[in-house]
């Protein structure tokens, strides 16, 4: 099947990507939902807290929309992934942040691959960045590279 790309290289003024080329997280236990997404015409991604998540607190929910005549279709997809979901959420980021789909690709055996980017407003992007690498234990840089 013919890879879906989406207009995610459009970016709104004063909004730079966050995160690139994510795959979503746990979409073989909505395959088909995901497969059905891959399906239709004019595709995009919305997230959503999961609110009713009791172990993971910074889960977020992908769902994957398209329109069907007059009406809006949505459906659970799968998850952003937990170390990026985490900073999001713990940094009280997520009502800035968007997502964007980049490609949906269908297997020859069915499997679907889903690749989304995260992005933001500028003037977050060092917050946001600071605290994804504190989280991943990434130390901070001192200073500039030559």
């Amino acid at each position: 099947m013919p890879l879906k790309i989406d207009q995610a290289d459009h970016l709104p003024e004063g909004f730079s990507v966050f995160e690139d080329l994510i795959g979503v997280a746990g979409i073989k236990q909505h395959i088909e939902d995901a497969r059905a997404f891959s399906r239709s015409a004019s595709p995009w991604l919305e997230m959503e807290r999961d609110q009713d998540s009791g172990h993971n607190a910074s889960r977020i929910k992908i769902h994957g929309c398209s329109r069907r005549f007059l009406f809006r279709c949505k459906r659970l997809i799968g998850y952003v992934p937990e170390q990026i979901a985490r900073p999001i959420c713990e940094g009280g980021f997520f009502e800035e942040l968007q997502i964007r789909l980049v490609r949906i690709r269908v297997s020859g055996r069915g499997a679907v691959h889903v690749l989304f980017r995260i992005i933001g407003p500028k003037t977050l992007w060092p917050n946001f960045r600071e605290l994804s690498d504190r989280m991943a234990g990434i130390k901070p840089r001192r200073g500039r590279r030559k």
